[in-house]
């Protein structure tokens, strides 16, 4: 799964970056042809629009070329990127002990939803875990299931 999703994703960026260059491509194009108008204008107003033309499609191909330069980059392989997630979500405790102060407060903010919460009356209180341990708690406990619509007992019939 992670893996089609991770070549969807690498196929689009390459799809924008080659959208992006012929982008770059049909400025050019445009802006020669309206240097050559610039060169053949014989008034002085119709060189001022063909300049402001000109430094308008300059802008755009500067956005163009950051987004072709953004998208063309090569991701770095899924496993490079995926392990130490897997890693993290296999022990946090572990990356928690030998950790520096940066890698303990990103294990919080991995590890938890919000803020835990604090009472100056009470202590700490339940945090709210994030949704990865959530959800590797309900496969830790597959019994507890909710209730069926039916109820506890069996249906009864009305007489």
């Amino acid at each position: 799964m992670f893996n089609n999703l991770w070549n969807r994703s690498t196929e689009r960026d390459q799809e924008a970056a080659k959208s992006a260059k012929a982008k770059l491509r049909q400025i050019d194009a445009k802006i020669d042809q309206l240097m050559d108008r610039l060169v053949d204008a014989e008034s002085k107003t119709a060189a001022k629009a063909y300049e402001r033309k000109i430094s308008q499609l300059e802008v755009e191909k500067e956005i163009y070329a950051q987004q072709a330069k953004t998208h063309a980059k090569t991701p770095d392989p899924l496993e490079d990127i995926l392990e130490p997630a897997l890693r993290f979500l296999a022990n946090p405790w572990k990356i928690w002990n030998s950790g520096t102060i940066q890698e303990k407060r990103l294990v919080l903010r991995l590890a938890f939803s919000a803020r835990i919460p604090y009472s100056r009356v009470e202590g700490l209180r339940t945090a709210i875990l994030a949704l990865p341990f959530k959800v590797l708690d309900d496969l830790k406990h597959p019994e507890l299931k909710m209730v069926g619509p039916a109820g506890l007992e069996p249906a009864t019939y009305r007489l």
